[in-house]
């Protein structure tokens, strides 16, 4: 009736664990006035694991949230893998996220491989991203054919591959480096180097953990990077069993949304 009144919406603030390094993070929410918003949020949603990274404290968000809930880190559901071949290599597979910004790392991943087939016998499979430049995608596509290298036409899901890998080359950013720790992969992660810092954070925290092992983007020489491959694939201890942080954040998530 018009005389009743709606229950109010609840309002949920959903932040990832890394946000980017934590004075500029704090500096550009104080000019923005975002903790006046943030104190109007019913609880603030943290996607990752406060073991990992202390997203609340690091940037504040504690002072101003009327409840924090962290959810654990969110993954999309398994795929199942790309089919093995008989006999079939490793696979190494390299992605570069949505491809905007994935050409130096994939075609340096392309000049390293002569120094990992001298040292090991590999499968390596490129995914350059939806948003890769044609012109980029074509370069790519023609330095693979000469090398040995697969990169699927189209734009192929990244989650069955994954799931086939044996050892991944990619940026650090959310959803790669979370997709491949949930599958037990090994990944050396290469932090896109942005201002804002937050791959390079997300990278050196999982890197602490023993999750990953992660390289440094100002140094792309193929024969480094071919070295720390190979030193990747051979380390057993990598990632670490017992430093894998919860994956169950959506489910999480949902379960908190829907009990308010």
């Amino acid at each position: 009736r018009a005389t009743e009144r709606r229950p109010r919406a609840r309002l949920f603030l959903g932040l990832r664990d890394v946000l980017g390094e934590p004075d500029l993070v704090r500096a550009g929410w104080s000019d923005l006035g975002a903790h006046e918003y943030i104190e109007r949020y019913d609880a603030v949603l943290v996607y990752g694991s406060r073991d990992v990274f202390d997203t609340v404290s690091v940037y504040g968000v504690h002072a101003h949230a009327r409840r924090i809930v962290s959810c654990n880190y969110v993954v999309s559901p398994a795929a199942p893998a790309v089919r093995r071949a008989t006999g079939d290599e490793s696979v190494v597979l390299c992605m570069g996220g949505g491809g905007r910004d994935g050409f130096p790392l994939a075609d340096a991943f392309l000049e390293a491989l002569p120094v990992v087939h001298r040292n090991a016998s590999v499968r390596p499979v490129i995914l350059p991203g939806p948003n890769m430049p044609t012109a980029e995608r074509q370069v790519l596509a023609a330095k693979a054919a000469d090398l040995g290298a697969e990169m699927p036409d189209g734009h192929q899901d990244a989650l069955p591959w994954v799931a086939r890998a044996d050892a991944v080359v990619t940026m650090a950013g959310y959803n790669s480096l979370c997709e491949s720790l949930r599958e037990r992969k090994k990944v050396l992660a290469v932090p896109r180097a942005t201002h804002t810092g937050e791959q390079r954070i997300r990278a050196r925290v999982f890197a602490e953990r023993r999750l990953i092992a992660g390289f440094p983007p100002e140094d792309l020489a193929p024969d480094r990077l071919g070295e720390e491959l190979l030193r990747l694939m051979g380390d057993d201890g990598l990632p670490g069993r017992t430093a894998l942080p919860p994956m169950d954040g959506a489910q999480r998530a949902a379960e908190t949304v829907l009990a308010a």
